[in-house]
């Protein structure tokens, strides 16, 4: 009876000292942790990395944002390479190995009609629509024209291979919502994205990119500036 009472007061211990470190901390604790990551003992360095691992790996996404925000403000070169070498996994596991996001249609890029009296030159086309996939079951028809893809313009995707690129690199399962022209009525609607059955290689960059190369791409994309002033801005949220 003793062992096993010992036994589970050491487990319940082991417990108490490790659950803090599993909470989501704070945006003010992470970045003091981030902060130490410039620190000149190097125990005070390895101590701050093995704290932003543990959240790394259980808060992905709270990390990735974070860490974005901490590594465009700084100025300190030894923070910034820490944070390189942190954000490198997640932003492959979150990005770059991620499933593909899909309509399921046939479509065609075209010029907007210049009887329709709109501002925006081009459009999305549904040529055909796939049975069992989400442009059917939301209701896409052929003809219907998509104008605009969660309040992105298909003029600012610019063609028709960085719409389909755009729309891959949004994650399987994700609502998102078509503005489309159907004869002479424009309306809203929801759909929810699947998943691609079949990588077509030359329809997107990233994954012609070894993964080195796309995290490098990734890291000069970050809007440099004074965005962290506000920590809520999720600056590593974008291709």
């Amino acid at each position: 009876m003793t062992k096993t009472w010992t036994a589970f007061l050491l487990a319940w211990l082991v417990i108490q000292a490790v659950a803090p470190a599993q909470e989501r901390p704070s945006i003010e604790v992470f970045r003091q942790a981030t902060a130490n990551l410039g620190q000149e003992l190097v125990e005070d360095r390895q101590a701050a990395r093995g704290r932003l691992n543990g959240w790394r790996d259980r808060y992905p996404l709270f990390f990735l944002e974070q860490a974005a925000v901490v590594y465009v403000g700084s100025a300190d070169v030894e923070i910034r390479k820490s944070l390189e070498e942190l954000l490198r996994p997640v932003v492959r596991s979150q990005f770059y190995d991620r499933p593909f996001g899909f309509i399921g249609i046939n479509m065609s890029l075209k010029s907007i009609p210049r009887n329709w009296a709109i501002e925006q030159s081009q459009a999305i086309v549904v040529q055909g629509v796939v049975e069992g996939f989400p442009g059917k079951a939301a209701g896409l028809a052929v003809g219907d024209w998509i104008l605009e893809v969660d309040g992105v313009s298909v003029d600012a995707l610019e063609s028709l291979q960085n719409f389909i690129v755009y729309i891959s690199e949004l994650p399987p399962g994700m609502e998102v919502e078509l503005l489309i022209r159907r004869g002479e009525e424009e309306r809203v609607m929801s759909l929810i994205l699947g998943e691609r059955p079949e990588v077509n290689q030359s329809f997107s960059g990233k994954w012609n990119q070894a993964p080195e190369a796309y995290f490098d791409a990734w890291l000069e994309k970050l809007p440099m500036g004074n965005v962290a002033a506000d920590p809520d801005f999720p600056v590593g949220h974008f291709d």
